[in-house]
């Protein structure tokens, strides 16, 4: 994939994800489509090859947030780092389970940096800390599994088409 393509995918996903989906929550919380489309990157390629672009997605996500500047960047390239280390370190291989697998603990570990990082820099806990750890944080990470699978069987079936011809 040529990474002008990437980038312009990633703008206007980010686009989208601020001006429709978060006017649209499910049962109260907003799935992440740039997360979704990061973690797809970052699992048919390795880190190394888009860290860059989780990291323009991640100041994206920050220019339109409200959060401390910042935050949702490092902890998209965290989460990002952990599925790779995961993937390449332990798994070695990629199934359908361990895409699953993946999909959930990179973005719980995505909302539990970003919710570390925020109490950090505001030196305060959130009140509704609860809420977003044991409620939030688990139905946005089915959300964004459903999109994680979504998007990474798409740019799969799409960089074998490229390959192809």
């Amino acid at each position: 994939m040529r990474r002008f393509f990437v980038y312009l995918a990633i703008f206007i996903i980010t686009l989208v994800q601020v001006s429709f989906v978060s006017y649209f929550p499910f049962f109260g919380v907003k799935p992440n489509l740039v997360l979704g489309v990061v973690f797809a990157l970052m699992l048919l390629k390795d880190f190394k090859d888009y860290w860059a672009a989780a990291l323009v997605a991640g100041i994206m996500l920050d220019l339109f947030s409200g959060w401390p500047f910042g935050i949702l960047a490092l902890s998209l390239i965290g989460a990002c780092y952990l599925i790779d280390r995961l993937k390449n370190g332990v798994f070695g291989h990629l199934s359908f389970g361990i895409l699953i697998l993946l999909g959930i603990i990179g973005s719980i570990s995505f909302n539990w940096l970003a919710l570390l990082l925020a109490a950090l820099a505001s030196a305060k806990i959130p009140l509704d800390l609860v809420y977003r750890l044991f409620y939030a944080v688990p139905l946005e990470a089915l959300y964004n599994l459903i999109l994680i699978i979504v998007f990474y069987y798409g740019l799969e079936k799409i960089s074998r088409q490229k390959q192809i011809s």
